[in-house]
């Protein structure tokens, strides 16, 4: 049985995230892993987008931490739901899309406004879905800094307009750390 997931750091720790069953949530292990890549001074400032939120994992753990905004994009109605429970109980600068990522992504208005730091982690039986959405954040801007992806091992991601910075291997997955080329 898979524990439920929970922040484990800052303003929130040890707090349970909203769960369904069909989702595949962040462990502890590699949620932390993440983030001791990430500058502690980078994620106070940050505007974050979640794609594929599920639980809200890495969403509501950047905004533990201290970020600015967060962006939940998640296409279950019941995981929306939970998610914007979450948000309005804990008092969260954050709303929640229910959309199909790629839906949100061409529909989603710019006007000098960009994510600092962009988190997808898609089921894996859509990861072919990785490589439009990052045409779609290059063509539209979308992206300030930092694009971090959740992927099967194997799976090529093409890098348009990004530099690879830093990887983690986690079983049968690769968390892919990309750094906006442009800046």
């Amino acid at each position: 049985m898979m524990q439920r997931p929970r922040v484990i750091s800052g303003k929130f720790k040890s707090k349970k995230l909203p769960f369904v069953s069909e989702a595949r949530p962040l462990t502890d292990i590699l949620k932390t892993k993440i983030f001791d890549r990430i500058d502690k001074e980078y994620i106070i400032t940050c505007s974050v987008l979640d794609l594929y939120a599920g639980s809200g994992s890495f969403g509501f753990e950047a905004l533990s931490r201290g970020a600015r905004f967060c962006t939940f994009v998640e296409s279950s109605s019941k995981s929306a739901r939970l998610l914007k429970n979450f948000i309005n109980e804990n008092a969260l600068n954050a709303k929640v899309e229910e959309s199909e990522v790629l839906r949100y992504l061409k529909s989603v208005r710019v006007e000098n406004f960009k994510f600092d730091l962009i988190f997808a982690d898609p089921p894996f039986c859509i990861s072919y879905q990785i490589n439009e959405l990052i045409r779609i954040i290059n063509n539209k801007k979308l992206l300030f800094t930092y694009l971090i992806v959740r992927h099967q091992i194997g799976f090529e991601v093409q890098q348009d307009g990004l530099s690879v910075v830093d990887y983690i291997c986690s079983g049968k997955s690769v968390v892919s750390f990309f750094r906006n080329k442009y800046l």
